[in-house]
Order: C-alpha cells, then sequence, then structure tokens
C-alpha cells in the first residue's frame, strides 16, 4: 500500500496545470542547452588554439618522385619530369627526382629498330626566410632497348637542377646529380650511344653558409651484342 506522503505527491501533481509543468520541463531543456553551448565553444577555442600551435611548430617539406615504366617492344622509352617546391609553406625542404623510361626491344629478329631511353628532368626550388634552405634534385636517362639486327639505340639525357635561397643568418644548401641513361645494346652493330647529363647547383644566402654540388654522371656507350649465330658443335672424339 502506498504511504500517505506517496499518496499526497500524487496529488499534486495530478492538480498541477499543464502549463505549469510544461515550464518547468522547458527550463531544464534550456538550462541543459546553455550547458551544452558552453561547452561546444569551449571545444572550439581549444581546438583553434591545438591548430595554430601545430602549424607553428611543423617543418614543411616536398618530395616528388617521377619514374617513367619501360615501355613496350618498339617504342621510345617515356619522359619523366618531377618539379619540386616552393611550395605554399614556403616548404623549407624540396627534393624532386625523375627517372625516365627505358627503350623497348625492337619486335623480332627482322624487324628493325629498338626505342630510345626515356629523357628525365628534376627541378627543385626553395626559397624561405625564417629557416635554412634545403634543394635536392636527382635525374636519371632511361636506358635504350636491345636491337636484335641493328645498332642499338641511344640512352636517354638527364638534367638537374637545385636552387636553395635563405634570409639572414640561416643556411642555403643545394644539390643536384644528372645520370645519363646507359645506350641499346645492338647484335649486328654498335651499341648504342649514351645521354648526355647537365647539372646545375646554385645557392644564396645573406651572411648564412652556402654550400653547392653539381655531379654529372654519363653512361658510355653499350656493347655490341654476339651477332646470331648457331651454337658451336661438339667435336666427336673417337676410341
Amino acid at each position: 500500500m502506498k504511504s500517505e506522503i506517496e499518496r499526497r505527491r500524487h496529488r499534486r501533481a495530478a492538480n498541477m496545470p499543464a502549463s505549469h509543468q510544461r515550464k518547468r520541463i522547458s527550463g531544464l531543456s534550456l538550462i541543459a542547452m546553455r550547458k551544452f553551448l558552453a561547452s561546444g565553444q569551449c571545444l572550439t577555442a581549444l581546438s583553434l588554439i591545438s591548430s595554430l600551435v601545430l602549424a607553428s611548430a611543423t617543418a614543411r617539406a616536398e618530395t616528388v618522385t617521377v619514374t617513367q615504366p619501360a615501355a613496350a617492344p618498339g617504342m621510345p622509352g617515356a619522359d619523366a619530369v618531377a618539379n619540386a617546391g616552393p611550395g605554399p609553406g614556403p616548404d623549407a625542404t624540396n627534393t624532386a627526382n625523375a627517372t625516365g623510361g627505358a627503350g623497348g626491344p625492337s619486335i623480332g629478329s627482322l624487324s628493325g629498330l629498338a626505342g630510345n631511353g626515356g629523357n628525365a628532368t628534376a627541378t627543385a626550388t626553395t626559397s624561405i626566410s625564417n629557416s635554412a634552405a634545403t634543394a635536392t634534385s636527382s635525374a636519371t636517362g632511361g636506358t635504350g632497348g636491345t636491337a636484335s639486327n641493328f645498332n642499338g639505340p641511344s640512352g636517354g639525357i638527364a638534367a638537374a637542377i637545385a636552387t636553395a635561397t635563405a634570409s639572414g643568418s640561416n643556411p642555403a644548401t643545394a644539390s643536384a646529380m644528372a645520370v645519363g641513361g646507359a645506350g641499346g645494346s645492338g647484335s649486328s652493330g654498335s651499341g648504342g650511344p649514351g645521354g648526355g647529363a647537365t647539372a646545375t647547383a646554385s645557392g644564396t644566402s645573406d651572411s648564412g653558409t652556402v654550400n653547392v654540388t653539381a655531379t654529372v654522371l654519363v653512361a658510355l656507350a653499350a656493347a655490341a651484342l654476339a651477332p646470331l649465330c648457331h651454337p658451336p658443335q661438339p667435336a666427336l672424339v673417337r676410341p
């Protein structure tokens, strides 16, 4: 059985106007909503502060690498072009790598020429005022394809350019390397010539240290393959 106190509470709730009950409910909802909004505003402010701190503490860098696959038989290798920097940051370090595709081999023993190696161009540019600047580029020409009945095709040409610019006492470092593609092999004639290569590195700083390195490697012509012939027969040995 219900106690006298519970019966009184029930009677008061039943006699309370509906509008008064709605006011109490809406009042509680409003208080909870205000607390929620205040909490959301606090989270937004904390997120903004956190993002600003991370942005100021993270160094920007960009690396771009382009590598072309080997070409189909009889086709030249595709050219590769990679450009890195200076970036919207701007970036403190930029690196560009490019490798030309290898030339395709000739089709069959009597069909003709093989493909030349693809060219490669890599350019890295860094220009920044509040930190050290580093730019690195590497370009490698594609290897010429293998010719079955003609002279070998040529290797791809490589060009690498690196430019670093810093301000104040910040150092600037630029490094560029270019490697010409090896010439393709030929069966009935000479091997193909190696691809040419050029490398340019430049650095600038107001009073900081400047280091520049430019390296060029040129591939030699490929050796001719041995002409097609029947394999030697073993000598007969009499007992």
